[in-house]
């Protein structure tokens, strides 16, 4: 099976940058890769896109969401950005994966709709994401449907702090 990297920013483990040049593998020339890596050869942009169209069992590991864009950008004509997609998006995540664990529970709130929200359908304590997020922000755990109008509070602040685009 065929292997590329995108090492990027913030860090890069020794252990993956090892790996990374024991296997021969294609690695992407980033700013990181080349600080991590440098006596290694470096792919291209193309160099990289072309090993990663040319093996269709190919995988690609990065160690950090800042490859994003790239592979947004540069593999756009793949299926990996809609993978990715789906993979950020919580509630599309657990739409795709519901037939794996029937009894796990979840429910999609639209922000407007937090403070009316009966927290009670779940069984037990619940976590409240945003369905799509970083760093943790707006996450919050329930433990009781008494602790949910405070959390749907903090909920809603962290929404409007960064433009309702948690």
């Amino acid at each position: 099976m065929a292997r590329v990297f995108i090492l990027e920013e913030p860090y890069v483990s020794p252990q993956l940058g090892d790996a990374a040049t024991r296997l021969g593998a294609p690695v992407l020339s980033t700013g990181r890769a080349r600080r991590v890596l440098p006596e290694a050869s470096l792919a291209s942009d193309f160099e990289f896109a072309a090993a990663w169209r040319g093996a269709p069992d190919a995988r690609l590991y990065t160690n950090s969401e800042n490859a994003l864009d790239w592979i947004c950008e540069h593999l756009s004509d793949t299926a990996l950005p809609g993978q990715i997609e789906a993979m950020k998006d919580k509630v599309r995540f657990r739409e795709l994966s519901a037939a794996d664990d029937p009894g796990y529970q979840f429910r999609e709130v639209a922000l407007e709709d937090l403070v009316t929200f009966d927290p009670s359908v779940f069984a037990g304590p619940f976590v409240a994401k945003p369905a799509v997020g970083f760093f943790s922000l707006g996450v919050e755990f329930v433990e009781s449907p008494d602790g949910w109008p405070a959390a749907a509070s903090r909920v809603g602040a962290a929404a409007r702090r960064f433009g309702g685009g948690l």
